[in-house]
């Protein structure tokens, strides 16, 4: 990293604001393919267990520990799914005894339980849910899977994300899902901007499903990725070598910004950070779409932005394994894992 970090010092002087804004007390942009959360003075990792990190301490810790979850840990590994609200809580869904999802004080990391979803084990199941991270969902005497991807607290409703579609289970009970939204969609990312959910089904098809209308709609056709930001969207088109483009949340005035074919990206300031697909290297790309800048010269998976002590803006990226972060004043460094 040593001979990059001119490089970094240049490129990230103007990093000052997240404009990917995740907020301290909205839902506004909320990206899933982001490595991490912020949550006032936490972070949350997406890892196979959820680690958080105390960016005003420097502490780690599990959010899956005693006494939130007495159970064994190796019933629960990859059993969660991790999502932030207003109000600086953060939101994990566990499957325990039963499949529940918690609202969680990010700092002492006491609980509530939110809402409850029926395990489906009995003979009256309307869905036949047998799993909160991997269900079957009954269709005739056929059973067929539905995975979820995530979830976003809305008002008083939890959104369940599957790969068939958007689902609601009201908050302060326990019980089965509504289907509002049908449709194939893709793991790769998902977005929510305090009122709109985006997607891409399994046709490439970028969609936007409106919560307070309870309508979905095409946006844009032949998108391979996204990112959601407070001024629109960043997204790469099929096929990837076509590079880096900018649009309006509506999918109109369209603007290519870099000849960078990338499977990941975000914005910090006025740099947008890029995992290009080839190398699986980290980019900065200027907002200008001047000539990218390699700043992480390793294979990485996920990136976020990150500041390890709260105000020093920076980038976090998964990478060996391992959570590493370079800062704008040129500092590197990693995140203990427990």
């Amino acid at each position: 990293m040593r001979k990059y970090r001119g490089g970094i010092l240049a490129l990230f002087v103007c990093m000052i604001a997240l404009t990917s804004c995740q907020h301290s007390d909205t839902t506004a942009c909320v990206n899933s393919s982001d490595l991490a959360i912020r949550c006032g003075e936490t972070y949350a990792f997406r890892l196979d267990e959820p680690l958080v990190y105390n960016c005003k301490t420097g502490n780690t810790g599990k959010l899956v520990s005693d006494p939130f979850v007495r159970l064994d840990r190796c019933e629960m590994q990859n059993q969660y799914a991790i999502s932030i609200g207003p109000g600086n809580q953060l939101y994990a869904a566990l499957k325990i005894a039963n499949y529940t999802i918690y609202e969680i004080d990010p700092l002492t990391l006491e609980n509530r339980v939110d809402c409850q979803i029926d395990d489906g084990s009995g003979s009256s199941s309307f869905l036949g849910l047998n799993d909160l991270l991997d269900i079957h969902i009954a269709t005739g005497s056929v059973p067929t899977r539905s995975r979820m991807y995530g979830f976003v607290p809305y008002r008083d409703e939890q959104i369940i994300i599957r790969d068939s579609g958007l689902y609601s289970l009201k908050r302060g009970r326990s019980g089965y899902e509504t289907c509002l939204y049908e449709a194939k969609i893709k793991e790769m990312n998902t977005a929510f901007d305090g009122e709109n959910l985006y997607f891409i089904d399994q046709d490439n098809a970028l969609q936007r499903f409106s919560l307070k209308e309870r309508k979905g709609q095409v946006i844009r056709e032949d998108v391979y990725s996204f990112y959601l930001l407070e001024s629109g969207l960043l997204f790469t088109p099929y096929p990837t070598e076509k590079g880096l483009y900018r649009m309006d949340t509506a999918g109109q005035n369209v603007e290519h910004i870099a000849d960078i074919p990338c499977d990941a990206f975000l914005v910090i300031g006025d740099t947008i950070v890029v995992i290009r697909t080839d190398d699986k290297c980290v980019y900065a790309v200027k907002a200008d779409g001047a000539e990218p800048k390699k700043i992480v010269d390793k294979a990485v998976s996920k990136i976020a932005a990150f500041s390890p002590d709260g105000t020093t803006s920076g980038l976090c990226y998964l990478a060996d394994g391992k959570i590493e972060y370079i800062t704008s004043d040129g500092k590197t460094g990693y995140i203990q894992a427990l």
